[in-house]
């Protein structure tokens, strides 16, 4: 199909009063361990005025608990919501045992007016065993090992809603456009609100865009051959324009970093720095190869987070050496570069850095972000990672009182919760039933951290059980049993 503007009446009237778009819940089930969770967000208890600060999550509790798992549902979130395919891998993130999962996200979105619209995204997850795969086999394309996936990510019932002023009255709570593998696109009353004609072959082009979208693991609704058709209609419907409004959101507004889609740097091949625009992909230890049309505006990029990051970290700069114009390999113009950090007179490739540096320089620029626009969401997954605690506090503190933005992150760190206020955190339980809880009987006085290492020790006053403990004796038991069986292999 002819591209297509995926945001046709977004005017630049409309785009100077585009919604503050907030997440506001989002519920998970049978999502890996957890069966079923569900997290509000701060910014959900109260009326939350258009020019509204920073809201936070902090995601705490023992490894394999969910804290992740929430993390990579934001991620299929985005990819949906931006019109991308989602990763095959993400096929394994479905509960062993169950057939699908299931994730709903509930949007505040906030105009300039002071109006406030919800709005509601929701669809289910099934995996299709991948009829090319063949087991324990790899195939090689342009020189690099790549794993065939076993199973493609599929997309079903998706559904979205909304309720608040829409095309001129007050509407509650509704289902306006829905798509379903089986009867197509619905719901019945609402579509010629949104499609131009319902004749036959527009009826079949929408059997077309809903088919290759769910072939393609991508959304169905949030889909620009879908918007196409959505466009032809003359007079646009508020509908329509929240469906391209959230898109707007998760293409430049959201951003979210997990270990499980993007690599991280544990990988050390490559360092990306994460911008507004996307990921910039420095090669640690040898040059880099960036498009010429995009380098001026990523040389910016990088100098925004050296100018951050030498208030963080006294006098290291960032600094793009030998940038010399060349060809790529498929014969375009581009920039080979070298990122070095200095400090003081000393020079050297960033791959030299420590891994607690590098972390800093990946999200620097994202966090500079949603420090400064309140439009901006980030979700960071183990966010602490090689980072000193006390600097970890400070940033954290400093957009807490400061900040405009959305940010959301896992840790294990506990220093956050010496210094943000306890609406903005979240602890998972050890009940896959109920994985995430606020904790209760926290007062003005209590501190967060001693709080929290009382309730696991002691398991009571909360609803449930924060810290599966197994008790001493039976670790010291275990790492005994295991000394014992060693020495009887070896003898």
């Amino acid at each position: 199909m002819n591209e297509i503007n995926p945001y046709k009446y977004i005017t630049t009237e409309h785009a100077n009063n585009l919604p503050t778009v907030r997440i506001h819940r989002i519920s998970i089930k049978n999502l890996k361990n957890t069966q079923n969770g569900v997290i509000e967000f701060a910014c959900s208890k109260s009326f939350i005025p258009y020019d509204t600060q920073s809201d936070i999550l902090g995601i705490y509790g023992q490894n394999g608990s969910g804290k992740t798992t929430m993390i990579q549902a934001l991620r299929i979130i985005k990819d949906l919501l931006s019109g991308k395919a989602v990763d095959p891998n993400y096929s394994k993130l479905i509960t062993i045992g169950e057939n699908k999962a299931s994730i709903e996200v509930v949007f505040d979105f906030q105009y300039p007016d002071e109006q406030i619209r919800s709005v509601v995204y929701s669809f289910d997850l099934t995996k299709e065993k991948n009829p090319s795969y063949v087991e324990n086999q790899n195939y090689i394309n342009d020189g690099n090992i790549l794993n065939t996936p076993k199973y493609y990510l599929r997309i079903l019932n998706e559904k979205v809603q909304a309720s608040g002023l829409i095309d001129g009255k007050e509407t509650r709570l509704q289902a306006f456009i829905t798509y379903n593998l089986e009867t197509g696109y619905g719901p019945t009353n609402k579509l010629p609100l949104l499609f131009a004609s319902q004749k036959n072959d527009v009826m079949n082009k929408l059997a077309v865009i809903g088919n290759i979208a769910f072939k393609e693991s991508k959304s169905s609704i949030f889909n620009t051959d879908l918007f196409g058709l959505l466009s032809e209609k003359t007079e646009c419907s508020d509908y329509f324009l929240i469906l391209q409004e959230l898109m707007l959101f998760a293409t430049y507004y959201l951003f979210v970093v997990d270990s499980f889609g993007n690599g991280f740097i544990r990988l050390n091949f490559a360092l990306p720095v994460y911008t507004e625009k996307g990921a910039i992909f420095i090669n640690p230890d040898y040059p880099t190869l960036y498009p010429k049309d995009y380098f001026e505006a990523a040389k910016k990029d990088i100098e925004s987070v050296s100018l951050v990051l030498s208030t963080i970290i006294p006098d290291m700069e960032l600094i793009i050496h030998n940038p010399i114009e060349t060809k790529d390999k498929n014969g375009k113009d581009a920039i080979s570069f070298e990122l070095y950090s200095k400090r003081g007179d000393i020079e050297m490739p960033i791959g030299y850095e420590a891994d607690g540096v590098r972390k800093i320089i990946m999200f620097l620029k994202l966090i500079t972000s949603a420090f400064n626009q309140k439009s901006t969401t980030i979700a960071i997954d183990e966010l602490d990672a090689g980072v000193f605690e006390y600097l970890l506090g400070e940033i954290l503190e400093l957009f807490q009182e400061h900040g405009k933005g959305q940010f959301i992150f896992t840790s294990h760190n506990l220093r956050p919760l010496e210094v943000l206020d306890k609406k903005f955190i979240c602890f998972t339980t050890a009940n896959p039933s109920n994985r995430y809880i606020r904790m209760k009987g926290v007062g003005h006085s209590n501190n967060l951290r001693s709080l929290y290492f009382r309730n696991i020790i002691m398991a009571d006053k909360q609803d449930e059980v924060l810290y599966k403990n197994e008790k001493k004796y039976k670790i010291l038991g275990a790492f005994k049993h295991c000394l014992a069986s060693c020495e009887e292999t070896d003898g």
